[in-house]
């Protein structure tokens, strides 16, 4: 956490003072703005509502207030190892059988029309039609099967978020940031499937919220955040009227807002009394939203929301599964922008499974942030540590950084 800020109860909180971070997404409480400065005492009522602890810049905290911090340890919450809740049929690990920019080429494609099919479901739901399960099924097989053979490619696109309406761009990068993780755990290909179409609709029920209320700049009333939340009860409602919803799709859709701790809704459940693919579904959904632009909020930087999903562990999250989601993307995902230890600026090619640290990276500013051309690849694992000119990560860099639109490559 930052140097600046120090973690105080919310139970001493008082007008003046910054919060910079909370314990918990701030997609999950009311206030839609990462970072507010309280103003009264309604402002800490609702805080004490979402959260047990908040993180408050040092500088605001009153003279009187030699605040030092508190020690955060997360509740112990009865979890059952995740690998035991996992189907016992279950196949070994997956193995990349395709190289990255062969899979891509399959990947724009598969993409392509999953993207258009998927505004028609959605334009079709919105008008009161029923949702056409075998058609939703026939649109993910492909980026199932894509996911299979390479991760990455498909982890790539997901970074390309300008087209399209949030709703159903978000549902179709959770789709895909699940059956990553879904890989990662060696589930067999059904499950994979399964968990495709429910990750797809998990916020389906959030068609008939206002754009009003969703594209909301400042923080919510507590009335419209309790009319968002009454998308998963919407979202059911609209399973029921369809069929060949299986009871696994049903449970992500109804509980993949619950939390670890017990803090999430509709019920207030925890640890493994969330249904797995549930939880898979919530990390991936959260994952995505502080990594996608939004007009109350600066987006994340893959690395940065990684760091945050790791604060988050027990807390939010199991921590098994937090760890298990860093493994199946690394910590520079595909499609990252960043800075490399000569200055040099570059986009995330393809994690090495090996070495994560180290991933294929594509050069495309020099060290004086001049634009490379032709752009060069670099396998940073691969570097020869006894010659000149090896690089290493410096740091990840927000999305867009010096104006660079990963659109422009590959695409």
């Amino acid at each position: 956490m930052d140097r600046e800020s120090v973690a105080i109860s919310v139970d001493d909180l008082q007008p003046g003072m910054f919060v910079a971070h909370l314990d918990r997404p701030w997609l999950e409480t009311p206030f839609q703005i990462q970072g507010i400065t309280i103003f009264g005492e309604q402002d800490i009522a609702t805080l004490k509502k979402y959260c047990n602890y908040v993180y408050v810049d040092r500088e605001t905290l009153p003279d009187s207030m030699a605040y030092n911090g508190i020690e955060i340890k997360p509740k112990q919450v009865p979890t059952k190892p995740l690998q035991s809740e996992l189907s016992s049929s279950k196949p070994g690990r997956y193995s990349q059988t395709v190289e990255f920019a062969e899979e891509l080429e399959n990947a724009k494609c598969i993409k392509n029309t999953l993207s258009s099919t998927l505004s028609e479901v959605f334009d079709d739901l919105t008008n009161g039609q029923s949702l056409d399960l075998t058609q939703i099924r026939q649109i993910l097989d492909p980026m199932v099967d894509s996911v299979i053979r390479n991760p990455d490619a498909m982890i790539w696109l997901t970074r390309l978020k300008h087209q399209g309406g949030y709703i159903y761009r978000h549902a179709m990068s959770v789709s895909i940031w699940s059956v990553a993780i879904g890989r990662q755990l060696g589930l067999p290909r059904n499950q994979l499937s399964a968990l495709a179409i429910g990750a797809l609709l998990a916020d389906v029920g959030k068609i008939d919220i206002p754009s009003t209320i969703l594209e909301k700049p400042d923080h919510l009333t507590e009335a419209e955040f309790n009319q968002v939340k009454c998308h998963v009860t919407k979202g059911i409602e609209i399973l029921n009227n369809s069929e060949g919803i299986t009871d696994t799709i049903r449970n992500i859709v109804l509980y993949h807002h619950e939390r670890h701790q017990g803090q999430g809704y509709p019920e207030g459940l925890s640890g493994s009394d969330i249904p797995v693919f549930a939880r898979i579904v919530g990390l991936a959904d959260c994952f995505d939203a502080i990594t996608s632009i939004r007009p109350y909020r600066r987006p994340l930087s893959s690395s940065e929301a990684i760091k945050k999903l790791y604060e988050w562990r027990d807390l939010e999250f199991q921590k098994e599964l937090v760890e298990e989601f860093i493994q199946s993307i690394g910590i520079y995902p595909a499609g990252t922008l960043i800075e490399l230890s000569d200055g040099s600026v570059a986009i995330v090619v393809a994690t090495g499974r090996e070495n994560r640290l180290r991933p294929r990276v594509m050069i495309v500013l020099d060290k004086d942030k001049r634009p490379v051309n032709p752009v060069r690849i670099v396998d940073l694992a691969r570097q020869d540590a006894d010659s000149e000119g090896v690089c290493h990560i410096e740091k990840s860099l927000p999305n867009e950084a010096y104006g660079i639109d990963p659109d422009e490559y590959y695409i």
